[in-house]
């Protein structure tokens, strides 16, 4: 055995690491011991950091022990002093970083970095309020602190939270007084485009136009429309009901425009009625974007022109016309089928949906074969507009889709309604009054209807036909209920689907108090139509009131747009603006903002590329991410009777091949022990769903992307970093 003292250097072999320390084997075989503590500069550090076993290593001897026990070594005092090096490099008033390592009664311990620790004392830490530095801190919190005092001899360091925090306030502060021009462009972004001047329509325009018939139960709405149409010199009639419109047909009327929602029923039922009598009119709908897009199918085969989504944009209108008077009869309206060029990488919904209806398809068929059925179709009633529409269909029938909207008064409806099956082979002799309306539809002798239950609800039907009397036997009733089984287990995974993407916008309308239905956007409409009315005698009368109402109607519309983004169910993949994706939902947080005093900041990048998405899922994750930093702002200030202004800086830019947008706030920062939690569903610091940041992170992974925490300094504040991959050009072909 080698004679040892203490101070004498040695060199070793790792032979077992464990939490308290690393066992060593000397070169004489000797065993010797390092504690923790002894390892490195950092007295705390985790041993499995800094060595690992079979690792050769120096140490400096601590202590000799009697014999058959190990010696005591020190790593650390082989290390090289930090400390010159920490004064050469930092002065008073500098800013450093650093973990709180323990809390004190008096004060704070910070590790600056291995070797050299600050103390901040409990009157340095933050306000004057905080009796116990536990009331902020927990241990392992990453912190930012001016440099107070440095005394190289003691090796200590003092240092202040509270004059960091007034630091870093000010200058968000007067990063925000810098950014008042990019205020000034979201003000004009919120009150959207300047309007042209009105038109003057001459005689000719009116003549080939005609006259039109406006169908709709709100008065606000008829009136103010009517209204306006008669001032631009065009001649109006106006109908509440579908059969007061009916009734009015005596009149030749050239344009229609009709509500799709009308109290006393369907407005396309109207619109087929229309058509029988008038082949060559011009027909337009208006409704709730919800419910254009959810009824586009039935819009397109009743044979409409145009589509005007509330609130209505009266310059549509107006270019609607123009377009009549110059062709005279317009197109069919279609639905916009088109997605652009997307990389494989975005998962899209309207996939999952394509994927859905093809399954349905294919059931149907194997269905239909098995119960050696001539024809089988899917019915689905919607809920809110009662209408039966045909989704799925299998062989090859003569549909009337006049028809369709009658099915309410035939078996469809009962099926579905009274959630019971119907089997009957002898339709023609024996229930032919039960069974007209659906023989409108097509033509039949045999039938058998079985309802489909969806998560404990029917919405569907599949019905089975065949044109000979006696087509089925009895037992076929029960292979079409078994195959009703398959087809409610597809649509019960497509409805679990669609209910999980909706669950954030269901969470935000809560959240925001987003009640945004028809009867809003109605009266938007109608104070829009008013205030263009005053606004074109304003031009005689020169008073500047009519059209400051204007403009603060258009600020009204443009946040209910907004709103109504937000909520939308748009699945189509589209080329994204990450700065005008940002601007809207400022928008819909303002008000908010506005309340907890919270300054937005913008800095955006000038021409930011575009990313392939969908924007509605970005715009939902920026909410989360603003909504989170305004309520976590808004609770330091009542928590800790703060006294600062809370701020939100948010700023976009490119690199190499992905967007960034970063939002930074002054808020109270994040627990490191919270920070492995913070995206988990539930989790919440505030007793909130616990929701918005998972979904936040859910929907930018959706996009391709990701959502990560760049900084946190307590009670500082936050920086989450959003990076997105930016669109691809599409692929040329020779």
């Amino acid at each position: 055995m080698t004679d040892y003292h203490v101070g004498q250097q040695v060199e070793g072999t790792v032979e077992r690491v464990l939490p308290f320390g690393v066992f060593v084997r000397l070169d004489d075989g000797s065993r010797a011991y390092i504690r923790r503590r002894q390892l490195d500069l950092d007295a705390d550090v985790e041993p499995s950091q800094v060595t690992q076993k079979g690792e050769r290593i120096k140490a400096v001897i601590l202590n000799l022990r009697a014999p058959g026990k190990d010696i005591e070594l020190s790593r650390r005092a082989t290390l090289r002093d930090p400390w010159p090096e920490f004064v050469r490099h930092f002065d008073v008033g500098d800013t450093v970083r650093g973990s709180v390592q323990a809390l004190q009664p008096h004060g704070v311990f910070v590790r600056i970095q291995a070797g050299i620790d600050g103390f901040v004392p409990l009157e340095e830490l933050f306000s004057a309020s905080i009796i116990k530095p536990e009331e902020v801190f927990w241990i392992g919190d990453n912190i930012e602190a001016i440099i107070t005092r440095i005394h190289p001899p003691q090796k200590n360091v003092s240092l202040s939270i509270k004059r960091r925090i007034a630091q870093y306030d000010q200058a968000m502060d007067a990063s925000g007084t810098l950014s008042k021009k990019s205020s000034r462009k979201l003000s004009r972004v919120a009150s959207g485009p300047k309007r042209p001047k009105m038109q003057n329509i001459d005689a000719t325009v009116i003549e080939k136009v005609g006259s039109i018939l406006v169908v709709e139960d709100d008065d606000h709405v008829r009136d103010s429309l009517s209204t306006w149409l008669r001032r631009k010199g065009f001649n109006v009639a106006t109908a509440k009901t579908i059969s007061q419109a009916m009734a009015m047909q005596s009149v030749f009327y050239n344009v229609f425009i009709v509500d799709l929602n009308l109290l006393e029923g369907d407005g396309l039922e109207l619109i087929w009625h229309l058509r029988k009598s008038n082949k060559q009119a011009n027909i337009s709908v208006m409704s709730s974007p919800d419910m254009l897009a959810r009824r586009a199918n039935d819009i397109e085969t009743a044979q409409v022109m145009e589509v005007f989504p509330k609130p209505l944009d009266v310059d549509e209108i107006e270019s609607f016309l123009m377009r009549v008077a110059k062709d005279g009869y317009l197109p069919y309206w279609q639905p916009d089928h088109h997605t652009p060029n997307a990389s494989s990488q975005f998962p899209t919904h309207k996939f999952s949906e394509a994927q859905t209806l093809v399954q349905l398809q294919r059931t149907l068929s194997d269905i239909t074969i098995l119960l050696r059925a001539q024809i089988g179709l899917l019915f689905q009633l919607d809920p809110d507009s009662n209408t039966i529409s045909i989704p799925i269909q299998v062989g090859k029938a003569q549909v009337d889709p006049s028809a369709i909207y009658s099915l309410r008064d035939s078996p469809v409806n009962d099926v579905i309604k009274e959630e019971l099956s119907i089997f009957e082979n002898r339709v023609i002799e024996k229930a032919l009054p039960r069974f007209d309306k659906l023989l409108n539809l097509l033509a039949f002798k045999s039938c058998i209807g079985v309802p489909i239950s969806v998560q404990g609800e029917v919405h569907h039907a599949a019905f089975f036909f065949h044109s000979d009397v006696d087509a089925f036997s009895s037992y076929r009733l029960r292979d079409a209920q078994a195959g009703a089984l398959l087809l409610s287990a597809i649509l019960t995974e497509e409805s679990i689907q669609e209910r999980l993407r909706s669950l954030n916008p269901l969470l935000l309308s809560g959240e925001l108090a987003a009640s945004f239905g028809h009867d809003v956007l109605n009266k938007i409409t109608a104070l829009e139509l008013e205030a263009r009315n005053l606004a074109e005698n304003d031009e005689v009368n020169g008073e500047m009131r009519p059209k400051k109402l204007l403009e603060l109607v258009f600020d009204l519309k443009h946040t209910a747009q907004a709103f109504q983004q937000m909520l939308s169910t748009k699945k189509e993949m589209e080329l994204v603006d990450g700065n005008l994706v940002i601007q809207q939902a400022i928008i819909l947080l303002r008000d908010l903002a506005r309340k907890e005093r919270a300054q937005i900041v913008l800095k955006l990048a000038p021409n930011l590329p575009s990313v392939t998405g969908h924007s509605i899922l970005l715009q939902q994750a920026c909410i989360n991410i603003m909504l989170n930093a305004i309520q976590q702002t808004a609770n330091k200030t009542k928590k800790f009777k703060w006294l600062g202004k809370p701020i939100l800086e948010i700023t976009s830019f490119w690199k190499d091949d992905f967007i960034h947008i970063r939002f930074k706030d002054n808020g109270p920062g994040i627990h490191r022990e919270s920070l492995r939690k913070i995206f988990l569903p539930g989790f919440s610091t505030r007793g909130g769903s616990g929701l918005g940041l998972y979904i936040a992170r859910s929907f930018i992974q959706t996009l391709g992307g990701s959502l990560t925490i760049e900084e946190t300094f307590v009670p500082m504040g936050t920086t989450f970093l959003i990076t997105l991959p930016l669109a691809k050009p599409e692929s040329k072909h020779d």
